[in-house]
């Protein structure tokens, strides 16, 4: 039951975020009694799809992670943190659009009185995303969802080699490491 009312408030969240660069979600149903939420049929995949063993074009990266960005700063200035941006939680459309998707773990930055909102149950994001920071804060900050989105991006760029790089120490190595092509 627990698990149910956070998908329906995500599900409303998601709702309440009107942007072409956020998933639209049509509402909720339940099949087999389980409860799902409809969200809109992303026909290219998401970035995870996108990586499986290519590495991508610089130029491309850095208009993806633009129009991410837009989204994230549409969703800040709603007083919201996403909390998990991680490449399974970016998906593309049919005509290359970028959408942010997944959000369970999104938290207000406060609450409507101005008090700050304080949700500990719940971590912010995926480890291997999360900012240094983030760690052990009780409420989110615009940073966090930035430090996630740029690591995806660089990730995007590195290749998954970068992953076990990024496993085996703290701070992140400079791209020119994993690609020669990469511009001053």
């Amino acid at each position: 039951e627990a698990a149910e009312q956070r998908l329906r408030g995500e599900a409303r969240l998601m709702a309440s975020i009107p942007h072409p660069n956020v998933a639209t979600v049509f509402g909720m149903e339940t099949w087999n009694d389980r409860p799902l939420m409809v969200v809109e049929y992303l026909h290219g995949g998401t970035l995870r799809d996108r990586m499986q063993g290519t590495v991508s074009d610089i130029a491309t990266v850095a208009c993806w992670g633009l129009s991410l960005a837009d989204g994230l700063q549409y969703l800040h200035r709603q007083g919201l943190g996403h909390g998990d941006i991680k490449r399974n939680n970016i998906g593309f459309d049919g005509q290359g659009g970028r959408k942010l998707l997944d959000f369970g773990l999104s938290r207000p930055y406060a609450e409507p009185d101005g008090a700050l909102a304080i949700t500990p149950l719940i971590p912010f994001g995926t480890p291997f995303y999360t900012c240094p920071e983030a760690r052990g804060a009780e409420t989110p900050r615009p940073e966090f969802d930035l430090w996630s989105l740029a690591l995806v991006l660089y990730e995007t760029l590195a290749g998954d080699t970068f992953g076990e790089v990024r496993r085996q120490q703290t701070c992140v190595p400079p791209l020119s490491q994993f690609r020669d092509d990469v511009p001053k």
